[in-house]
């Protein structure tokens, strides 16, 4: 019986580390998605018209860094994987 003791606290032990490992994982990819965004949105003239071609820029005040995108047909843009100024 204390062989089964035994085997049943080290099945138990490994299921811990099994579980304890595969949970890192996961926790670091919410981490790293939740540095970035997406901001999406259209240009409109002040008549509520789409400006088409419109040069649009995103700028990260802290890092420096910029993207740019340019109005659709319909006036609207997205950038998307913009990292967070506070990651």
């Amino acid at each position: 019986m204390p062989n089964a003791c035994r085997v049943l606290r080290l099945c138990g032990v490994l299921l811990l580390v099994i579980a304890a490992s595969l949970s890192r994982p996961a926790a670091l990819l919410a981490q790293t998605r939740s540095a970035t965004g997406t901001v999406a949105g259209a240009v409109l003239d002040p008549d509520g018209k789409a400006v088409v071609g419109a040069p649009v820029l995103a700028r990260n005040e802290t890092s420096g860094e910029t993207r740019t995108a340019t109005t659709d047909g319909a006036g609207h843009f997205s950038i998307a994987n913009l990292t967070s100024p506070n990651p």
